[in-house]
């Protein structure tokens, strides 16, 4: 009985030992080659995604200019330049610190106010509101 066990054993090496060198050099390792760029994409992927993740959105400005033209001539456009300048919001930036006064005609001058303003966080039609309302 142990012969017959003993060639059976043997005979299981030998036909593993042919699946091995059947696939030896030739053997179609294409399943773990695809596994492993696959996993390597994905980690390019998480990468770049990380990366974009970090950096700021980009934050959207406009720059205005308005012309401020008063009603008639007893208007004091320093003390409305000064009112102009204390509006204060979110998002709003003054640049200039002087407004220039350009004339109009028969001695009325206008107001050329530049600001910039940040899309997402004001509104410019709320600034010119509030100008108009003086």
């Amino acid at each position: 009985g142990a012969a017959p066990a003993g060639a059976a054993a043997a005979a299981s090496k030998k036909a593993d030992s042919d699946d091995e060198d059947a696939g030896g050099m030739f053997d179609d390792d294409s399943d773990d080659d695809e596994e492993a760029l696959a996993a390597l994409r994905a980690k390019q992927a998480k990468q770049a995604a990380a990366k974009k993740s970090t950096k700021k959105p980009k934050v959207e400005k406009t720059s205005v200019v308005w012309e401020v033209k008063p009603a008639d001539l007893e208007v004091d456009l320093d003390a409305l330049a000064l009112k102009i300048k204390g509006i204060a919001k979110d998002g709003l930036q003054w640049p200039s610190t002087d407004f220039p006064k350009k004339p109009v005609a028969f001695g009325l001058f206008k107001l050329i106010i530049q600001a910039v303003v940040e899309d997402e966080v004001c509104s410019i039609q709320e600034i010119e509101d509030e100008i108009a309302a003086w």
